[in-house]
């Protein structure tokens, strides 16, 4: 090895764990934050996520993505930190490869050594920068867009592995890897499609003379990269259960092409004015107008028009420079074209385009401070300046924005705050008040997620569970009949006023509102749940036993929670129950019973409604039962505190202590 190479080695060792180190400390205070938007239907409540191949049915064309999430369930369940670590390991592995593919490229010899000494450094730089940007905090530290960094890091492995390939006597098997990993891009997301052509353009601007030198010496890796849309024109024609799975595509009516092509111009503009000033970030962009005017759009569309003629003109005088521009927009082309999507704007699709911005904002400083700057020490300390103020602004940013996750309560506060006319995000913060409790602090929210989103049915329902919980009774019962009335097929409508007309005493047209929530969406655990306790109200148990088991079958974790909900039941005051005392038996029974008997907190709850109810000798047994099989666990302090109830309840006393005594 020559001295060159070696003392390139050197900076290459060097430069790798620094990425590490700040991608780290930008997102230090990442891996607490909560599970916020999509992540509560495709990990927190999602059924299938225990069973990855019943998972992966759910949306085939992300397959890669859903199936990491499952194994991330398979090892720690909904241990919100293992998702982030995944998440943030994903995003500094990307960092590492795009330093990998920008030192590699500037040391090609279309260059004719202009960057010999300093590619190490720029590269750096450029992966320091990105690594840290807040504008990839959606994509990092929002679960579920791993679907946009997992792409992404495929995508720059791609690129890394065609050139390592070129420059290596093994180039085979790097193209060959190069293939694979294009495929399992496309197994995350769509955006993906632009991988071969993005490849077919670096190929021919960096590392071939012409098309015909290119395709006589890598017309394989091309081949092979065209034959990975195949895979993803399969992925998505398999049916998907994907939410809003229907709201993407020419077919899709809420707006027409033209009109998102001429919205799209200011969206671009957007982008980039947050790549060099990221000050209002947002989680949710479901507010922003369409236009519908050419002459609304002209100054934006202009705009966009000359950058992308310059880029066509770069191509062909700058090659390097119109690679950039392509890469920006071939990549943003599948969502910020003409093909309707029903959220025209968001910001993790800047993940990987953000690259060419700070890239090119690298290559001019560069340029800048060889133009303006002596050579020396001078020059040196600057550059380094020129880096490490912007990456440590940014990473401090970044910590912000990630402080915004700290809850679902805070991203949306956050959401609205900026952008006032998200409809959505008042309705999604008033439903997480709703959920916590908070009834009064949900109801401005809901007033004006109804009012920006009047024909929403999932908001109007909320609002009027929002009423029950503050016992306007009457008016969420008129509120839920009128949704369902207009949205026939709208399950969660129907299953709330079933929830309504329970609390009014109308038992059998409650049994007929459950009844319909299950007809739509029968594999609904919570649906047959509550179907069931309607059932058993009416004196119908046998068949509410019946749908308690199929709940079952349908969510194994539904023995615990039915359990936990039978202690709070079995301890509160009748007033505040709502249920008589044998319903709270009835769910103990459940409960049990799924377990075949044999779980000693179980029994023990069943024990404790049963004493509520006045049936103090089965109570008795009951927890005599349970001590058994606690001894036989080897759980003494368990065994000691039932033993305690056991002599309790054989004294005709039910046990009136607090839910936390229980240690569920």
């Amino acid at each position: 090895m020559s001295g060159e190479e070696q003392r390139r080695e050197v900076d290459w060792r060097k430069a790798m764990p620094l990425i590490v180190l700040v991608g780290l400390l930008a997102y230090a205070n990442s891996f607490d934050k909560a599970f916020v938007f999509d992540d509560s239907f495709w990990i927190q409540n999602n059924l299938d996520i225990a069973s990855p191949f019943r998972y992966l049915r759910q949306a085939p064309a992300r397959w890669v993505v859903w199936l990491s999430l499952a194994l991330n369930y398979w090892a720690g369940g909904l241990k919100v930190g293992g998702y982030h670590l995944v998440n943030w390991g994903i995003h500094v592995c990307a960092a590492l490869a795009l330093f990998g593919i920008v030192r590699r490229t500037l040391l090609l010899e279309c260059w004719q050594g202009r960057f010999e000494r300093s590619a190490p450094w720029l590269a750096l730089a450029v992966a320091l920068l990105w690594v840290a940007h807040p504008l990839n905090t959606q994509s990092v530290t929002y679960v579920v867009q791993r679907c946009e960094s997992l792409m992404g890091l495929f995508y720059l492995l791609t690129l890394y592995c065609v050139v390592r390939g070129a420059g290596s006597p093994a180039g085979g098997w790097w193209y060959g890897l190069a293939v694979v990993c294009c495929a399992l891009g496309m197994g995350c997301k769509e955006v993906m499609f632009s991988a071969p052509l993005v490849v077919l353009l670096y190929d021919r601007v960096f590392l071939a003379s012409s098309f015909r030198e290119l395709l006589r010496k890598r017309w394989g890796l091309h081949v092979g990269l065209a034959a990975t849309w195949g895979l993803l024109a399969v992925e998505m024609m398999m049916p998907s259960t994907l939410p809003g799975a229907g709201n993407a595509g020419f077919d899709y009516q809420g707006i027409p092409p033209l009109q998102y092509a001429m919205t799209q111009a200011g969206v671009i503009l957007y982008y980039v004015r947050l790549a060099a000033w990221p000050n209002s970030l947002c989680l949710d962009y479901q507010d922003w107008p369409v236009v519908t005017r050419l002459q609304d759009c002209l100054i934006p569309g202009l705009l966009v028009l000359f950058l992308l003629g310059g880029t066509a003109w770069a191509l062909y005088r700058q090659p390097w420079l119109g690679f950039l521009g392509a890469w920006f927009f071939l990549i943003l082309a599948p969502t910020s074209s003409i093909m309707p999507i029903a959220d025209v704007a968001f910001e993790h699709r800047m993940y990987l385009p953000l690259v060419a911005l700070v890239v090119l904002a690298v290559l001019a400083g560069d340029w800048a401070l060889r133009r303006f700057v002596p050579d020396g020490a001078g020059r040196r300390g600057l550059a380094v300046g020129c880096v490490v103020l912007p990456v440590a602004v940014l990473a401090t940013l970044t910590l912000g924005r990630n402080d915004d996750y700290r809850s679902v309560v805070s991203i949306w506060t956050d959401a609205v705050a900026k952008r006032p006319s998200l409809g959505r995000g008042h309705g999604a913060l008033a439903t997480v008040h709703l959920k916590l409790g908070h009834f009064e602090e949900a109801v401005p929210h809901f007033e004006e997620a109804v009012r920006l989103l009047p024909a929403d049915g999932l908001f109007r329902t909320a609002q009027a569970v929002n009423w029950l919980k503050t016992g306007q009774l009457d008016r969420a019962v008129a509120a839920l009949e009128r949704v369902t009335r207009e949205g026939p097929g709208y399950a969660s409508g129907h299953d709330a006023l079933g929830l309504a007309l329970l609390l009014q005493g109308k038992g059998n047209r409650a049994v007929e509102c459950f009844r319909r929530a299950v007809e739509i969406a029968p594999r609904s655990a919570a649906f047959r749940y509550r179907l069931a306790t309607a059932l058993f109200r009416q004196g119908h148990r046998k068949e509410a036993e019946t749908e308690y088991e199929e709940g079952l079958r349908l969510d194994p974790t539904f023995p615990e929670r039915t359990a936990r909900l039978a202690w709070r039941l079995a301890l509160a005051a009748e007033a505040e129950r709502g249920w008589t005392t044998g319903e709270v038996v009835f769910l103990a029974e459940q409960a049990c019973g799924a377990t075949s008997f044999r779980d000693p907190n179980l029994l023990d709850v069943l024990a404790v409604a049963c004493a509520a109810d006045g049936q103090f000798d089965r109570a008795a047994a009951t927890a005599r039962a349970a001590v058994g099989l606690a001894e036989a666990a080897g759980a003494l302090e368990q065994t000691a505190r039932i033993a305690e109830r056991a002599r309790l309840f054989e004294k005709k006393k039910p046990f009136q202590h607090g839910w936390a005594e229980q240690g569920q």
